[in-house]
């Protein structure tokens, strides 16, 4: 199942997908005006990068750890505290309790990539 919200800290937005397992969850943030419709794709795509993703694993009725990387244009360590503490329980609902563990990595995605374009 995939649920659509917002998230929102101070002068920040973004769009947030949520992606329900049986014992994880993944929940991606974006920014939607920047997916690329059908007839703006050709020969070459570039899909624009997600600003990234939080995976939560159940590991009891009680606890969850979690677990990704967010890219360090957009977000920062506050975010990532309010994000834990307050936007997985209190606005997506994908936790019960609060979130004791965490790993998330502040990353900067735009330096280095690799691509295919079905050519060579």
């Amino acid at each position: 199942m995939m649920i659509k919200k917002i998230y929102r800290f101070k002068n920040f937005k973004c769009d947030v997908e949520v992606f329900e397992g049986n014992s994880s969850s993944v929940i991606v943030f974006n920014n939607m005006d920047n997916d690329l419709k059908s007839e703006e794709m050709r020969d070459l795509v570039i899909v624009p990068n997600d600003y990234g993703y939080i995976k939560i694993k159940k590991v009891d009725k009680e606890t969850v750890i979690c677990s990704g990387f967010l890219d360090k244009r957009f977000f920062n360590e506050d975010m990532i505290d309010d994000i834990m503490e307050n936007y997985l329980k209190n606005e997506l609902n994908v936790v019960k309790y609060q979130v004791d563990y965490w790993h998330i990595e502040l990353v900067k995605t735009d330096e280095e990539f690799c691509e295919y374009n079905g050519e060579y």
